[in-house]
Order: structure tokens, then sequence, then C-alpha cells
């Protein structure tokens, strides 16, 4: 399995438990997925200023902002990059291949904002 297809599937499970009530344990770090994260922030880029704003420091805190600001739901969203001609198929087992994953939150009056994943590594020499 693709560890941030993985995570991200189950960031969008346990967003949507939440938002509809449903008692979930803490995400961050009892998640398997998370099992190779030192942490998982949300952030929102500014392009005014160019700089990234953290909007939460943990999925919990995520999930607390969606359902106070009153979110439909999460869903998942996939698109193609076909870079080069080289279909997504091909490239899916590589870094960066198979097209782009992203969580799309569902607000009211049909808005939507879309979340991607940004992996980086900052310990190359840790054991996991």
């Amino acid at each position: 399995m693709n560890g941030p297809i993985a995570q991200i599937v189950a960031l969008t499970c346990h967003a949507n438990a939440v938002l509809r009530g449903i008692a979930v344990a803490p995400f961050f770090s009892g998640n398997s997925t998370c099992q190779f994260c030192d942490s998982v922030t949300f952030t929102r880029q500014s392009w005014w200023w160019m700089q990234n704003r953290t909007v939460a420091q943990t999925p919990d805190e995520w999930f607390a902002r969606l359902s106070a600001g009153k979110a439909k739901g999460v869903r998942l969203s996939w698109q193609s990059q076909n870079d080069h001609g080289i279909r997504d198929r091909q490239l899916a087992g590589l870094v960066g291949g198979g097209g782009e994953w992203a969580m799309e939150v569902v607000q009211a009056g049909g808005k939507s904002t879309l979340w991607t994943a940004i992996w980086e590594v900052w310990n190359q020499i840790a054991p996991n």
C-alpha cells in the first residue's frame, strides 16, 4: 500500500466520522498511517506573502475546525497528471507518480476547499 494514499484515506474517513458526531480515537499518532510520521499539520499557503500559515497542529485539531466551520463532508479527489505523455499507471510506483490525491472539504452552499499532502523527510538517518 502507498503510505501517503493510505493516510489521506484514513484522514478522510476520520474527518467524516467526526462531522457525523461519531466518537473516534485520536488520529495522531495512534493511527497506523502515522507510523513513520513525526507530525501531521495542516497549513494554508498565503500567495500574497508566499509563506505557509499553520491552520491546525494535529489532525484532531483540524477535524474540530471542520466541525466548527460547519463542513458538510470530506471526500477524496484524484486528478490525473499524465506528465510528458507517460500514463499515471506507469508512474504509480515512483515518488510523486500516479496522479494527485487531495481531500476536498465540502462547505455549505456547494463551495469546497482542496487539501493536498506535502511530505518532508527531515531526518534521513532515522532508523525507521
